[in-house]
């Protein structure tokens, strides 16, 4: 009786368009509410259990950590180094872009944290060198692909976790 309502409460928030992650939790917790063997208690402690992972504090400190080099000016000396190492090359600036996403991929592990950042950084100067806005923003978007490939990436944490594989 209790999963069949679950289920019917799934479908209908689905179908109004409801977020998936909202539509669950309502559902579990009707679930829950209806099934005389769990308690709220019980609920309470299940969703808790699932966020008690030292691999998943590997996510915040990888956050933190890039709002500290943002703050400390880590950034704009890793950028300086992309620079040096690039200043040869043709087109530097657009190697600046992905030498930096490489860098940054290796220290914050997150695509969208490290997109963000070049784009309020790199994207600037690319426009007064030159370079057209369309192009330094795919390419910031394309470098930032880059990212969840350099170990550890977030997305690889979640992957690990999921699998219930060592990180």
């Amino acid at each position: 009786m209790a999963l069949t309502l679950m289920l019917i409460v799934l479908l209908v928030l689905f179908l109004i368009n409801v977020p998936i992650a909202f539509a669950l939790i309502v559902s579990t917790s009707v679930y829950f509410f209806f099934n005389d063997s769990f308690t709220i208690t019980v609920m309470i402690q299940r969703i808790i259990g699932g966020l008690e992972s030292v691999p998943l504090l590997a996510i915040v400190f990888f956050i933190t950590a890039g709002i500290l080099m943002n703050y400390t000016g880590i950034t704009s000396r890793m950028l300086k180094f992309a620079e040096v190492i690039t200043r040869p090359l043709p087109g530097a600036l657009a190697q600046v872009n992905v030498v930096l996403a490489t860098l940054m991929g290796g220290i914050s592990g997150s695509n969208l944290a490290e997109a963000a950042m070049q784009a309020k950084m790199i994207v600037p100067e690319m426009e007064k060198k030159g370079y057209s806005k369309a192009f330094a923003t795919t390419l910031t978007g394309a470098a930032a692909l880059i990212t969840p490939i350099i170990p550890p990436g977030v997305a690889m944490i979640m992957y690990g976790y999921v699998g219930n594989v060592s990180i």
